[in-house]
């Protein structure tokens, strides 16, 4: 379709309906690790917003996050509420912080998918969730996710 060599792997493309490119395609460079992940998150919001789609608030924070823009504070409403059970990255936390304490909902700030570990974990209150704050994203997403399945599966 797209008439890539096949040597040119792996390939990232972000196209239209019509298959055009909204961006330029993303190809692999060992060298310049084109594909990391901060390289691939920073192109997905290139695309939403050439494409002027709203950018998801969890995805434009982790994007803050892979580029180093952390803001930093203490996270003490976020530590005594059910969030503190919820995989979250540093930016999407000071948000959520910032939220509790203004007495707002901060699931604006949460993908779907956290969403859903979170109306699990609400739903059941008198589980044993592990406490996932502060730690890194990727091991907090594992560490709760033997639990959450665990949750899905009965």
């Amino acid at each position: 379709m797209f008439k890539e060599r096949t040597w040119n792997n792996p390939v990232v493309r972000f196209i239209r309906s019509d298959k055009s490119d909204i961006i330029p395609k993303i190809v692999h460079n060992r060298q310049t690790k084109s594909l990391s992940t901060k390289n691939l998150v920073k192109k997905m919001v290139e695309a939403l917003e050439a494409s002027k789609t709203p950018v998801p608030q969890f995805l434009s924070l982790l994007n803050n996050d892979l580029n180093g823009q952390v803001p930093s504070g203490e996270l003490s409403e976020l530590s005594k509420s059910v969030y503190k059970h919820i995989p979250l990255g540093k930016s999407q936390s000071y948000a959520v912080e910032d939220a509790l304490k203004k007495k707002e909902s901060p699931e604006k700030f949460l993908s779907p998918t956290q969403l859903e570990i979170l109306k699990a974990v609400k739903s059941d209150s008198g589980k044993e969730w592990p406490v996932v704050q502060g730690k890194d994203l990727v091991e907090a997403f594992n560490e709760l996710m033997k639990v959450y399945k665990k949750e899905e599966t009965k």
